[in-house]
């Protein structure tokens, strides 16, 4: 009975504990609940997924925005079941870093591939934080996942931006670097760098991060006038005061000279800059060199041939004044012998005076139309040009039966260049004027006209009496080998023009309104105000 009685008891305090117990229990989940209430409206507002984790890891819960997502019920997404959507090559590393977290009570974050409604998986980014009650016991956690795929798409796309940019700037001819708007240098390609390695310099000296402009200064203030003008350059592009500019410089390399261009743009950038490349014109500069004497030896073989032709006036002209030197100094002596006071002796010595000046003057003509030699340019009379040229062909046009007439300026303005080489232009033009009219049986006239407009430009025009040229073959008479003599190699008219435009003129022919052609030539004049003094 005892016995009895005692089980009857020990049953009613186990069923009574039972009952306090879930009690108990029912009344800590209802504070939960209670507590944890304005939190689950709060991640069923949000716009981002978010899900709650017990101690074990286990889903206890998910918002409106994660079912949204997956497509799924809650009761599936509870517990293990939200695994089922992970990526199947995900699905071990998810496991692996919750574990980790949890037995370490910390904050963890990774990435993974969560299936979406449409079947389509979509990397997110879960972070979840623990969660602790006010006797820091471990609650679990809870955790946000964002959907990344527009983000990893962006990164992606900017990744080969940059590298598609930086390809475009390694394959880019010549060294390049970019600067801010400080002068200092931000970015520099290969080509740069390997410049400084072989000339022995260190990339720090020229390398990104280095005031470029300061590198500048420093070589500027050595006296270097290439140095002082890519500077300038280089300052007025980031000063925005130019749009461009470009600069080209020497550089000795041993026994050698290379050529540089030195080109400054503005950098597209929102917080300004420039871009400065250097470019190797070596080739460039020897190839217009080589053209150069090319050029000087075709005119020098032109005026030694046009000379050649008026071989034959010139020894007449010569012979004259020679002739009259002996004739006089013959006379001389016989007057001296005779009579030593004749009166006529003065006049008669006078006489050989001239005539030796005037032999002379020709000789040194054509010394100075037969020279081959370079020569700085310098300011020439063209007026005085034209006079020379006309009385060293007076003789030739003579014998031609050629009225010269002469409209020049008395003073015009100075146009720089090479005296030599604008003289062997009119001359081959005088020469091929007088040719041209040498079988007309009506008057054979040359007008040489002399104009300047507003003491910028100065025009030449040499009209003659020759036949004329169909409008079609205006300009193919200045091309090369294209002639009209038999003898003749077509190169004068050629090269007479590669002159002209060397000068920084223009040449060209027009048709006359009755008869023969007009060759016009122009130049730019010297500022009369800043030209240097000429004997």
């Amino acid at each position: 009975m005892l016995g009895a009685i005692a089980v009857v008891a020990a049953q009613a305090l186990f069923v009574g504990g039972w009952l306090l117990g879930h009690r108990q229990q029912r009344r800590i989940q209802e504070r939960l609940d209670a507590r944890e209430g304005p939190f689950h409206e709060l991640a069923n507002a949000s716009p981002v997924m978010m899900r709650v984790a017990g101690p074990d890891g286990r889903c206890r819960d998910v918002n409106r925005t994660w079912l949204g997502f997956t497509g799924r019920t809650r009761a599936e997404e509870l517990g293990d079941g939200w695994l089922d959507n992970v990526h199947p090559d995900d699905r071990a590393a998810c496991v692996s870093t919750y574990r980790g977290a949890i037995a370490n009570r910390r904050p963890f974050s990774i990435e993974y591939r969560l299936r979406r409604a449409d079947g389509v998986y979509r990397p997110v980014l879960d972070n979840a934080v623990p969660r602790f009650d006010t006797d820091h016991g471990f609650q679990g956690y809870v955790g946000s996942a964002v959907d990344v795929t527009e983000v990893k798409a962006a990164q992606q796309s900017l990744v080969e931006s940059l590298a598609l940019r930086s390809a475009i700037v390694g394959s880019l001819y010549g060294r390049l670097a970019a600067l801010d708007r400080r002068g200092v240098i931000i970015a520099v390609n290969d080509a740069w760098t390997q410049s400084l390695q072989e000339r022995g310099g260190e990339a720090r000296a020229s390398g990104v991060g280095v005031n470029y402009v300061d590198v500048c200064r420093r070589a500027a203030s050595t006296g270097d006038l290439h140095a002082r003008a890519a500077l300038d350059a280089i300052e007025s592009v980031l000063a925005g005061r130019s749009e461009r500019a470009r600069v080209e410089y020497p550089c000795g390399r041993g026994s050698t000279t290379e050529w540089y261009a030195m080109i400054v743009e503005p950098l597209n950038h929102a917080e300004g800059g420039i871009v400065i490349s250097h470019i190797d014109v070596t080739r460039r500069r020897r190839t217009e060199q080589d053209a150069q004497r090319e050029r000087e030896d075709l005119a020098h073989g032109l005026r030694v041939g046009t000379l050649g032709e008026l071989a034959t006036s010139l020894a007449h002209e010569i012979n004259q004044p020679l002739a009259a030197i002996a004739s006089n100094a013959d006379a001389v002596r016989r007057m001296v012998e005779a009579s030593p006071v004749d009166p006529d002796v003065p006049e008669a010595l006078r006489d050989i005076q001239d005539s030796a000046h005037r032999a002379a003057l020709v000789i040194r003509r054509l010394r100075v139309l037969f020279k081959q030699e370079q020569s700085e340019p310098q300011p020439v009379d063209l007026t005085e040009a034209i006079t020379e040229v006309v009385g060293l062909l007076h003789n030739d046009m003579e014998r031609r039966r050629v009225r010269v007439h002469l409209s020049i300026l008395p003073d015009p303005p100075r146009v720089l260049g090479d005296v030599i080489q604008l003289q062997q232009v009119l001359l081959n033009v005088f020469v091929n004027a007088g040719e041209a009219m040498g079988g007309a049986g009506h008057p054979r006239e040359l007008r040489v006209e002399m104009t300047a407009r507003e003491e910028t430009v100065l025009s030449v025009a040499v009209s003659d009496t020759g036949p004329s040229v169909p409008v079609s073959e205006l300009e193919h008479i200045f091309e090369r080998f294209v002639t009209s003599k038999a003898e003749g190699l077509g190169m004068g008219l050629s090269i007479s023009r590669s002159i002209i435009r060397a000068h920084g003129g223009r040449m060209w022919a027009t048709r006359n309104t009755d008869r023969g052609l007009t060759m016009h030539i122009e130049l730019p004049c010297l500022d009369r105000v800043h030209m240097p003094e000429v004997p």
